[in-house]
C-alpha cells in the first residue's frame, strides 16, 4: 500500500487480513508493525483501527491495544437475531433496482460465481459484503440500513468462517 492512503483504504485492508485468517480473533494489531507493512504512517492506522472498533469488529483495552473481536455465541445469535428483523425491513422497503444496478448487481454476481469456483473463498467474502450492501443501497430507510451494515461488518469473523459454534 503507497504512502497516503485514507483510512478507508487502511481498514478495508485489515479487514481483508481478518476476511482472509491472517487475523484472527483475539489476535493482537500492533500499530507501528501494520502501519510498516502497509507503507502508511500510523495516523490512517490508528484512525482504521477505531472505524473497526466503532464497528465491533475490534476491541479496544488501555494499555493493551486493538485486538480483532471474538463475539461469545451469545453475541452472535444476538447479531443475527437482529439482522434478521432488520433484513426483513429492509427487503420490505427495497425500492426495484434500475438497469444500472441490476447490471452491477450481476458484475458482483458473477464475480462471486467465479471466486468460488476457483476455490477463492475470501474473494466469494468480499463479493457478498458487495451485493449485500449494493441491495442495502436500494433502500429508502437510511437509518436501518446504516444500522444493519454495522451489523454485517460486526459479523464478519462469524461469516469468514473464524468463530465456529456447535
Amino acid at each position: 500500500m503507497k504512502r497516503g492512503k485514507s483510512s478507508t483504504e487502511v481498514s478495508e485492508a485489515i479487514r481483508h487480513f481478518i476476511r482472509s485468517g491472517e487475523l484472527l480473533p483475539g489476535m493482537h494489531i500492533k500499530q507501528e508493525d501494520w502501519a510498516r507493512r502497509l507503507g502508511v504512517s500510523r495516523v490512517p492506522i490508528r484512525e482504521a483501527l477505531g472505524m473497526l472498533e466503532s464497528e465491533g469488529l475490534l476491541l479496544h483495552e488501555p494499555h493493551q491495544g486493538y485486538s480483532v473481536a471474538a463475539p461469545s455465541e451469545s453475541e452472535v445469535k444476538q447479531l443475527y437475531t437482529l439482522r434478521r428483523l432488520m433484513d426483513r425491513e429492509i427487503a420490505n422497503h427495497l425500492v426495484w433496482p434500475d438497469q444500472t444496478a441490476i447490471a452491477e448487481l450481476r458484475v458482483v454476481f458473477d464475480e462471486a460465481e467465479k471466486a468460488l469456483s476457483d476455490g477463492n473463498i475470501v474473494q466469494w467474502l468480499s463479493c457478498n459484503d458487495r451485493f449485500i450492501l449494493n441491495v442495502y443501497a436500494l433502500c429508502p430507510l437510511e437509518i436501518i440500513v446504516d444500522q444493519a451494515m454495522k451489523l454485517w461488518h460486526r459479523t464478519e469473523t462469524v461469516r469468514a468462517g473464524r468463530i465456529r459454534y456447535e
